[in-house]
């Protein structure tokens, strides 16, 4: 379903940020498409035209794609008040195209300055302590020579660390000034401890012209010390505010509904581009996995052609699913030329599907006006109707008759071992019969479930191996596994939720594709980093090395 050569060379992918790959330019070329770059710039006004030109190629509908690229600057120095209106409508104008935006992975775990961790206010009044207690300490008489050294190499350092920081945060018309007011401090600071360092074990007056001109220096030069300090403490301040400012901004741009991928390597980004400009071309918006002997697979496949049908016949869509098979699995491919592009438009599209199906069964002249509007000839409106009705229905008949015979199966293999046990076992499976609860199947992890009155009963493993597959089909779930399908369901929306789970079954089935398996394993360690500060690193830790063992095949 690729578009043809007139097509793709009108199509053009937009290059947000100053990146370079030329992997990804070279493939830009060999699938016949143009690519415009852009630095992200430094002013307000200059984004504001960034801006309008991505607008005007999403207008002029030459607009294939947009790749975005964030650095920890970029981050920072668009976090401003002045750029909030800015972001909005640029995010705005992303949503309408297709777009990814990639973003290191430090930035997920909230990291968007070198060192941010050690820039704290509290060290600057620390080190003008030490300051002016070595200021008195000089006034007195029987002075310590080693103190007086340890004290003055523990404040250079310190101004050291203070002076590196500033040179990176201040943003001081003065700063010039302030800067060098600090070195030169430092450095004289450091002068006095090698000299009275040099000569406190000698027996003559130098050392203590040392110590004279060190307290004459520090007494004159204390007044142009301490604006330089307070200078440092207004920067300290404005970067905390900025640095809070950039993930108020980083949450803004996460809850776009724009993917956002985490990456560390060059080599991810690669990957990630050509898969994904792979998919556009091809017209492809979802994949949804299911393996092998899932409860449900035949109703759900049932379900797909009759969506299918409707996408094209009821509102004119160029829209097909196709099917690719694994050893253990089928693949559904969700492609589409027209503006469907993302998770939510989908499930609306479910939506509309169920609410004509039940328009069919209970307002049949509503359905007909509906099939007419969408260029339907009068002739050809009630065998259509007839048809949806029939195989909806049927659909439905076989959803309930695959729960009945799936109990029936499971209470036979377990009647004789539960019968030893108690006679107060149930089984439950969920009763639900509408269609687009298949597409929860996967979502849901316990569409069953056995009780059994004695608490104290354990099921051997083969009875519980022979549960998991007549539910689960041919994938095996870890506990690693377990851990994550809660996170999805806890903090994914449900489609999206839905397709990180199909993305774990395909990576752990070793027959899919290298390059399926190795995208699936980064959208979902890409959800790990999204996540992080709510699952904590631990769990972080832990999962991201399982998901990179699965890929090895272990």
């Amino acid at each position: 379903m690729g578009n043809s050569a007139s097509e793709a060379t009108s199509k053009t992918v937009l290059i947000l940020g100053d990146f370079f790959l030329q992997s990804v330019e070279d493939k830009i070329a060999a699938l016949g498409y143009t690519f415009q770059k852009r630095a992200l710039p430094a002013a307000p006004l200059d984004w504001i035209e960034m801006q309008k030109d991505l607008k005007q190629l999403i207008t002029s509908e030459n607009l294939l794609a947009v790749l975005m690229f964030l650095s920890k600057e970029i981050w920072f120095y668009t976090s401003s008040s002045e750029y909030i209106e800015i972001w909005q409508c640029l995010l705005k104008e992303m949503m309408r195209a297709t777009s990814l935006i990639f973003v290191h992975e430090e930035n997920f775990q909230e990291e968007f300055f070198d060192d941010s961790d050690e820039i704290r206010i509290s060290e600057i009044s620390e080190t003008q302590h030490l300051i002016r207690d070595l200021l008195v300490y000089l006034k007195n008489t029987g002075l310590v020579f080693n103190y007086l050294v340890e004290q003055l190499q523990l404040i250079s350092s310190r101004l050291l660390t203070h002076l590196n920081i500033m040179k990176r945060i201040t943003r001081s018309e003065k700063a010039e000034y302030f800067i060098k007011n600090l070195d030169s401090f430092r450095l004289n600071l450091s002068d006095f401890a090698n000299r009275i360092n040099k000569y406190q074990n000698l027996e003559n007056d130098i050392k203590y012209l040392i110590l004279d001109y060190a307290l004459h220096y520090l007494t004159y030069t204390m007044s142009e010390i301490e604006d330089v300090f307070r200078q440092l403490e207004r920067d300290y301040l404005e970067f905390a505010e900025r640095l809070e400012r950039t993930k108020q901004l980083f949450q803004t741009i996460k809850t776009s509904g724009i993917d956002l991928v985490p990456y560390q390597k060059k080599s991810e980004i690669s990957l990630r581009v050509h898969h994904f400009l792979d998919e556009i071309d091809k017209g492809v918006f979802l994949h949804l996995y299911v393996p092998n002997g899932r409860y449900q697979e035949d109703q759900l496949a049932s379900f797909f052609r009759l969506f299918e049908s409707y996408m094209q016949r009821v509102e004119n869509l160029q829209f097909v699913i196709e099917t690719r098979r694994t050893l253990h699995g089928l693949i559904y491919d969700f492609k589409s030329k027209d503006m469907i592009i993302n998770s939510t438009d989908i499930e609306v599209a479910f939506s509309r599907f169920e609410s004509f199906m039940n328009l069919c069964q209970n307002d049949q002249k509503k359905a007909e006006a509906l099939l007419l509007r969408a260029g339907r000839k009068p002739s050809e409106v009630s065998r259509l109707m007839t048809k949806y009705v029939k195989e909806y229905q049927r659909l439905l008949l076989d959803i309930e008759h695959e729960r009945e015979r799936k109990m029936l199966d499971l209470r036979q293999q377990l009647e004789s071992e539960a019968l030893e046990l108690t006679y107060d076992t149930s089984l439950v499976v969920s009763q639900s019969v509408e269609p687009t609860a298949l597409l929860s199947l996967p979502h849901n992890f316990d569409p069953l479930s056995i009780t059994i009155s004695n608490s104290s009963v354990v099921i051997n493993p083969g009875v519980q191996s022979y549960i998991e597959h007549a539910i689960y089909g041919d994938i095996h779930y870890t506990t690693e596994d377990k851990e994550l399908l809660h996170f999805f369901d806890r903090y994914a929306e449900r489609l999206e939720a839905i397709r990180l789970r199909s993305d774990l079954e395909q990576l752990k089935d070793t027959s899919s594709s290298e390059g399926d398996r190795k995208t699936a394993k980064q959208k979902i360690a890409g959800f790990l980093s999204k996540v992080a500060p709510s699952i904590g690193q631990s769990a972080l830790t832990v999962l991201t090395a399982y998901v990179e063992k699965l890929l090895a095949g272990r």
